[in-house]
C-alpha cells in the first residue's frame, strides 16, 4: 500500500512506472483506472473520485507507453469540496490483451488548503 498526499483544491499529480517482474510493462493501448472511495466495499457510482484515460485523458496520461509511464492528475475541482479525509484509492490497468492488473493501492489523505484566495 502506497499513501498519497493530496492538499484540498490544488493540482497534484502524481507518476507511475508500470512493472511487472522487475521489467516496465509496455502499457500501448492500455486503459487505466483512478478510483476514490470512502469505504473499498462501496460500488464505484460512490465513487468520490474517479477518472480513466479514456474519458480523462488531460488527468490519466499514459506519458512513455514503451517505458510503462503514465501520470494521474487530481485538479482542483476534484478536490475543492472536500472535508480533510483519508480515501482508499487504487490504479487499475487493462492491457489491450485484455489481462487486469492493480497497479498500486492504498490511501489518498486529502488535507486541508491554508491559502483560500489566490486571485
Amino acid at each position: 500500500m502506497v499513501e498519497l498526499e493530496c492538499v484540498r483544491g490544488d493540482d497534484n499529480v502524481y507518476n507511475l512506472s508500470v512493472v511487472r517482474n522487475n521489467a516496465a510493462v509496455n502499457i500501448s493501448g492500455a486503459k487505466l483506472w483512478f478510483t476514490a472511495k470512502h469505504d473499498q466495499d462501496d460500488p464505484d457510482t460512490l465513487a468520490v473520485i474517479k477518472l480513466n484515460s479514456v474519458d480523462n485523458p488531460g488527468q490519466i496520461s499514459l506519458v512513455d507507453q514503451v517505458h510503462g509511464l503514465a501520470s494521474i492528475t487530481l485538479k482542483p475541482a476534484d478536490t475543492v469540496l472536500l472535508e480533510e479525509t483519508a480515501l482508499w484509492y487504487d490504479v487499475q490497468m487493462k492491457e489491450s490483451t485484455g489481462r487486469v492488473t492493480t497497479i498500486v493501492s492504498g490511501i489518498l489523505k486529502i488535507t486541508k488548503d491554508v491559502t483560500a484566495s489566490v486571485a
